[in-house]
């Protein structure tokens, strides 16, 4: 599906990332090789809650070379065999640190770190953890934004895109996308419900989600954000 849907837009590399983990990589791997397309390895990991940071918050890491998907791969690992809470790995900042050498850090958006001390309204302390992880990816690591019409995202566009020019920190726009047609959205939150082990219709159920985030095209992408 990934794989057909690139190959039917001409996009000439895709990248995939699971949550904590590689698993889908070596079929997604051969079936983009097959197709002509250069397949991207990623995770999303989730970093742990530390100081000002109350909460997990999530951040992209995607591999330049063979090193890089090595070092994703400790990463995880050291997630797996140390940072276990609940049954989920937990990542800690510096195993990220220590394992950073040819690997694309991606911000998380408004739930990575940076976007989570920006909505508390702590912006010194949002810049120094952006610096933080510049330093850590030199010309790799990307403020990321995202419009799929949830709460929170234009004010967090508004504060890290002039933040982001202040440190001349690139901005990447992605689309955090979890289905590859804007009609998969039903069977998607039917899947995650499941999930959740709670029912569609129950009043209490958190809509993480919404229809904007299907695999989308380039036009509609560009589109999307023309005015930055």
């Amino acid at each position: 599906g990934l794989i057909s849907e690139a190959e039917q837009q001409g996009m000439p590399a895709v990248a995939m990332s699971d949550e904590n983990n590689l698993c889908g990589f070596v079929r997604f791997y051969s079936g983009a090789m097959g197709k002509g397309i250069k397949p991207i390895c990623g995770a999303d990991i989730m970093l742990e809650a530390a100081g000002e940071i109350e909460q997990r918050t999530r951040m992209t890491l995607l591999a330049m070379s063979n090193k890089g998907y090595k070092n994703i791969i400790e990463v995880i690992s050291k997630g797996y065999q140390l940072g276990q809470v609940e049954g989920r790995p937990v990542i800690k900042r510096e195993w990220v640190a220590e394992h950073a050498e040819d690997v694309i850090a991606l911000s998380g958006g408004m739930h990575g770190d940076v976007g989570f001390l920006l909505a508390k309204g702590k912006t010194e302390e949002a810049k120094s953890f952006l610096q933080r992880w510049m330093s850590i990816f030199p010309g790799r690591y990307y403020a990321e934004v995202v419009r799929t019409l949830r709460s929170g995202e234009e004010n967090y566009i508004h504060q890290i895109v002039p933040i982001a020019a202040e440190y001349n920190c690139p901005v990447v726009a992605t689309n955090d996308v979890r289905f590859l047609k804007r009609e998969d959205f039903e069977a998607h939150e039917a899947r995650v419900s499941i999930h959740d082990g709670i029912t569609l219709g129950d009043p209490r159920r958190v809509r993480k989600y919404s229809e904007e985030q299907y695999f989308k095209s380039t036009e509609e992408m560009t589109e999307l954000f023309s005015d930055l």
